[in-house]
């Protein structure tokens, strides 16, 4: 399988704190994405959990996960 990436861009009014913890916080992004149903962190990074080294990973109700570093 190859690898794939992704750009998306958004505005937002938001302060970019609340951007920021909102995007870290890879167990809650099905909360607001209805498209991904699992979402964990594979790897904790330094500092933990979203830091150097963190693997994210990704992916619907079934089927396979996609891992974002």
């Amino acid at each position: 399988m190859g690898k794939h990436s992704y750009d998306i861009e958004a505005v937002s009014t938001a302060p970019i704190e609340l951007v920021f913890e909102v995007i870290a916080d890879a167990p809650g992004w099905s909360r607001w994405n209805k498209s991904i149903g699992r979402a964990s962190w594979e790897v904790e990074g330094e500092p933990a959990p979203w830091g150097v080294g963190a693997v994210r990973a990704l992916g619907a109700k079934s089927g396979p996960l996609s891992k974002e570093r």
